[in-house]
Order: structure tokens, then sequence, then C-alpha cells
């Protein structure tokens, strides 16, 4: 559902029926294991936050990470302006990958840059130093993309229109 990008109305739709069947379910009955509730929660949270309108002060996210397998992981991602920093964990993950990283925590001074991506309106990147990969994110909404963006920028004390910022867009548009 994440991958045809449906309009919000369908989005709503389609979770209150899920909310619903979901709601008559006997709980004792159920053989759902906690994993799956896990990921049963995060897909709930993931789509009701795309069809939330307004603006929103939350400064955490219910995202997915593109994997370096091509793999959209579960995750969520938390911007703390308090102590200066953005947490990223996955929400869930295969069980090939039980013994792979699945938490990070940047300080402000390790992220490198933030970027939008062009060709899809609600992913950005993540650029920092510790580690070897980067992150590409995509979020629930155009809307919270364009959040979390603002508030990474305000971490590192840039605005949008830096030119250092500017030249990192041209620099992507151009490879």
């Amino acid at each position: 559902m994440f991958r045809l990008n449906p309009q919000s109305w369908c989005i709503d739709s389609t979770l209150n029926n899920i909310k619903l069947i979901n709601k008559v379910r006997k709980r004792g009955e159920s053989s759902v294991t906690s994993r799956e509730q896990t990921a049963f929660e995060f897909w709930l949270d993931f789509f009701t936050e795309s069809t939330k309108e307004g603006d929103s002060d939350d400064s955490r996210f219910p995202v997915l990470v593109l994997e370096p397998n091509k793999m959209h992981l579960p995750s969520s991602l938390k911007v703390t302006s308090e102590n200066k920093s953005v947490q990223l964990s996955h929400t869930t993950w295969p069980e090939n990958l039980e013994k792979a990283r699945h938490d990070w925590h940047f300080p402000a001074d390790s992220i490198k840059n933030v970027s939008l991506y062009k060709r899809e309106d609600r992913c950005l990147f993540l650029f920092v130093q510790e580690n070897s990969d980067d992150f590409q994110i995509y979020f629930p909404s155009k809307r919270l993309r364009q959040r979390c963006f603002e508030l990474i920028l305000n971490l590192l004390e840039r605005s949008p229109t830096d030119p250092e910022e500017l030249e990192q867009e041209t620099e992507f548009e151009v490879s």
C-alpha cells in the first residue's frame, strides 16, 4: 500500500475497516506473535500519520528505511532539539538480520547533511559521519518529510536557502 501511494481518503477508509476488524477480533484466541503485533502497530501508525492534515509539533516519525538490499524496514525517527540529536531505530526486522545494528544515535555534529529526494516527495537522505551507509528515509507523507527536514536543519543551524544546501541539491540533480 505504501508503494501505491493512494489518496488519503482511501487509506482512511481502509484503516477504519482494519481498526474495526482488530477491535472485534478476540485477543485471547489470536495466534499473533509480539513481532507480528509490533509490525501491525507500526503500519497502523504509519498509515494513520499519512492521513492526518495540518501542521504537527511531533518530533517522532514512523518511517521506512531503505536498506542496501532494497528492503524497506519499518523504523522510528526522533529528532530531539534539547540534546541536538537524531535517533533512528528499526521497529521490526527480518530474522536473517537479527545480528545487524538496529539503533543509531547521531549528535548534530555527526550529521553531515540532509537532503530532499526530488523523485519521491515522501523521501529524504540523511548523511552521517559515523556510519558507512547513509540513510534513505521514507515518510508517510510529504508534510511529515518537510517537518523532519526543517527540524534537522534547525539542529544543524542551517536554513533551506543556505548556499551550501543549494549546492548539494544541484550536485544530486547532476549525478
